[in-house]
């Protein structure tokens, strides 16, 4: 009996880790810079906005475009 040696369809696992080390620092320097950098940014938005993270201009628009929608789907089930 001899025994026939099975190729796998994927590269080995040590050249996999590999080429997924640098992948996974590179994401975690991304994310981690992204979120230093944006915090206090996103900190500051959210204090000048009360929480809301609506900009004080918005609000109109916002009740205009909420009332049009009311407006629309009310003709829409009276018709």
């Amino acid at each position: 009996m001899s025994q026939a040696t099975v190729r796998l369809p994927f590269p080995k696992i040590s050249i996999m880790n590999s080429r997924l080390v640098p992948v996974l620092v590179a994401i975690g320097v991304g994310v981690t810079t992204s979120f230093y950098t944006f915090q206090p940014l996103l900190k500051q938005f959210e204090e000048e906005t009360n929480g809301t993270f609506i900009r004080p201009g918005d609000e109109e628009k916002l009740k205009a475009l909420t009332m049009t929608k009311k407006q629309t789907s009310t003709a829409q089930e009276n018709a």
